[in-house]
């Protein structure tokens, strides 16, 4: 789905794909930077300021004053459960 609105919202044009990958996680980072192109530009911004997924949780719970789930993308069949994908 989100490849489908990238596809329609920016075809042609240079794009910056930011993702949520915590500093604990450049191996999947490493994997996303294979799909770099000539307009989509990967970017990684917890890796760069060293936030781990500890620090990111203290925060938003700090700001919200709520425990914040794991995955913001509970319906995601990327999320690792087959429970999580809507039937």
């Amino acid at each position: 789905m989100l490849d489908r609105f990238i596809l329609t919202e920016f075809t042609g044009r240079p794009y910056r794909h930011v993702i949520g990958y915590n500093r604990d996680e450049t191996s999947r980072a490493r994997n996303d930077l294979v799909f770099a192109t000539q307009t989509r530009q990967p970017v990684h911004p917890l890796i760069e300021w060293g936030w781990s997924r500890q620090r990111c949780a203290q925060l938003l719970t700090a700001e919200f004053g709520v425990v914040w789930p794991k995955s913001a993308c509970g319906f995601c069949p990327f999320a690792g459960s087959a429970a999580a994908v809507p039937r």
